[in-house]
């Protein structure tokens, strides 16, 4: 009967040895797991802090290139003002 234990009781202990060299591997995996979320987070955080920086780039450009266009509109309504203005004045200082 002790033979026929030994046979088992050897197969246990590599069970168990595989068991607990398991236990290490899944620790080691979740443990990388973890690390990856963290990191991932990180990264997110990144993007969004970058998608944030570009919508105020894209507004700034934006803005950039209405500037010459607002400023003609102004140029020209001035001009328009003082045209108005002098035909005025001419009528008045030359009536027909």
């Amino acid at each position: 009967m002790a033979c026929e234990d030994c046979g088992l009781e050897n197969r246990l202990r590599a069970v168990e040895q595989e068991l607990g060299h398991n236990q290490a591997v899944h620790k080691e995996f979740f443990g990388r797991l973890e690390q990856l979320e963290r990191q991932n987070a990180v990264t997110d955080e990144r993007y969004q802090q970058i998608l944030a920086g570009l919508s105020e780039v894209k507004a700034d450009v934006r803005d950039l290139k209405e500037k010459p266009a607002r400023r003609w509109e102004q140029v020209m309504g001035i001009l328009l003002e003082w045209a108005v203005l002098g035909l005025l004045a001419a009528s008045l200082l030359f009536p027909r």
